[in-house]
C-alpha cells in the first residue's frame, strides 16, 4: 500500500504546530493484541491502570479459542474487537490500527508491562518534540530477572547501550508510531502473518526519511516464555518470510544472498532441532507465494540502503 512521495521533512515540520510556537501534544491509542493468553493480557491490563495522562485503550482478541475472558471492567475509553480467526501479529495489529483514533499508535505485547507510570507521557513528549521521529522502540528487559532481552535489541552487534540510539528496525514488544506515517507508508504486510513484519515496516519508514530510535528511558518488562516462540514455527516463518522480505524490498543481488544465507542456515538448524518438515513447508509456501509477493515489489532506493547499512542493519543476510 504505497502512496505518492510526501513533502520534504522541512515541509512536514512546517505543518505541525498550533500557531502558538509550541506543537500540540498528540493523542495516544494504546493497542494490545492477544491470542489464547487471557491471564497474560489481564495481568498487563492491571499494570496499565496507573499510566499518567489520557489515552485510548484498544484491545484485539485475535480469534482466541481458549476458555477465558479479557477483563475490561472499569476502563472508560476502550475499543474492543474480536476477530473471527487468528490473523497473526500482522493481522491483529492492523485490526488495532483500524480501530484506533489516536495520533500516536503505541503497541504493547500482551506479556509485557511498562516499568513505570510515566511511559506514555514520555512517548507523547518525544514525538511532540521531534517531527522526524517515526518509530520509538523500547528497552526490553526480561522479567523477573531484569536482564537485557537480547532478541529485542535492534542492532546487529547486540551491544547493550544505556543511551538512546538510532536503529534500522524496531522490536515489536513495545513500540510507538505516528498514525500519519502508517497512512503514508502502509500498515503491516499481512501475508507475513508472523516474522519479518518489523523489518518490512521499518524499511518503508526509513525510505520516507523518518528516524527509528531505541529509547533508553522507555523500559518494558517482558514476561517471555520458551513456549511463546516454538522453534518449529520460527524455522517455518523464516524459511518463508525472509525471502519474501527481500523480494519486496531489496535489489536482486541481495535477494539471492538472503535466500542462500537463510535457507542454508535454517537447513542446519532444522536438522539439529529435528524440525526438517517445518523447513521444507516454509520453502514450499515461500515459492508458492512468490508471484503474489512480486506484485508488491518496491525496491529501496540507494539512499535508504546506505542509511540501513550506516545504522548497523543487514542487507545481504
Amino acid at each position: 500500500m504505497e502512496k505518492a512521495s510526501p513533502g520534504s521533512m522541512t515541509e512536514r515540520m512546517e505543518h505541525t504546530g498550533n500557531g502558538t510556537g509550541k506543537r500540540p501534544s498528540p493523542s495516544v491509542s494504546l493497542i494490545l493484541i492477544t491470542y489464547n493468553r487471557y491471564d497474560e493480557i489481564n495481568r498487563t491490563l492491571a499494570t496499565l491502570r496507573c499510566q499518567d495522562g489520557d489515552f485510548e485503550l484498544v484491545v484485539v482478541d485475535n480469534g482466541s479459542t481458549a476458555e477465558g475472558k479479557i477483563d475490561l471492567e472499569g476502563w472508560r475509553n476502550v475499543r474492543f474487537k474480536r476477530l473471527n480467526a487468528n490473523g497473526g501479529p500482522t493481522g491483529g495489529r492492523n485490526a488495532g490500527i483500524r480501530l484506533a483514533t489516536g495520533d500516536l499508535l503505541v503497541f504493547l505485547d500482551d506479556d509485557a508491562s511498562f516499568a513505570d507510570s510515566k511511559a506514555l507521557s514520555r512517548i507523547r513528549e518525544r514525538f511532540r518534540q521531534d517531527p522526524a521521529l517515526g518509530i520509538l522502540t523500547a528497552d526490553s528487559r526480561l522479567f523477573p530477572s531484569g536482564e537485557t532481552d537480547y532478541a529485542a535489541i535492534p542492532r546487529r552487534d547486540k551491544a547493550v547501550l544505556h543511551e538512546d540510539y538510532e536503529a534500522s528496525y524496531f522490536c515489536a514488544v513495545a513500540f510507538a508510531i505516528r498514525r500519519e506515517i502508517v497512512e503514508e507508508v502502509g500498515a503491516f504486510f499481512e501475508p507475513f502473518f508472523y516474522g519479518c513484519e518489523e523489518l518490512d515496516l521499518s524499511w518503508r519508514v526509513l525510505r520516507r526519511g523518518y528516524r527509528i530510535v531505541r529509547a533508553s528511558d522507555l523500559v518494558v518488562h517482558h514476561r517471555v516464555s520458551p513456549e511463546a516462540r516454538p522453534s518449529d514455527r520460527w524455522i517455518y516463518s523464516n524459511a518463508r518470510n525472509r525471502v519474501w522480505l527481500s523480494l519486496r524490498n531489496l535489489p536482486w543481488p541481495c535477494v539471492v544472498s538472503y535466500a542462500c544465507f537463510w535457507w542454508g542456515y535454517l537447513f542446519l538448524r532444522a536438522l539439529r532441532e529435528r524440525h526438517f518438515l517445518s523447513y521444507i513447508y516454509g520453502i514450499r509456501d515461500c515459492l508458492k507465494g512468490v508471484p503474489a509477493v512480486l506484485k508488491h515489489r518496491n525496491v529501496l532506493d540507494r539512499a535508504t540502503l546506505h542509511a540501513i547499512g550506516r545504522l548497523n542493519g543487514r542487507l545481504f543476510y
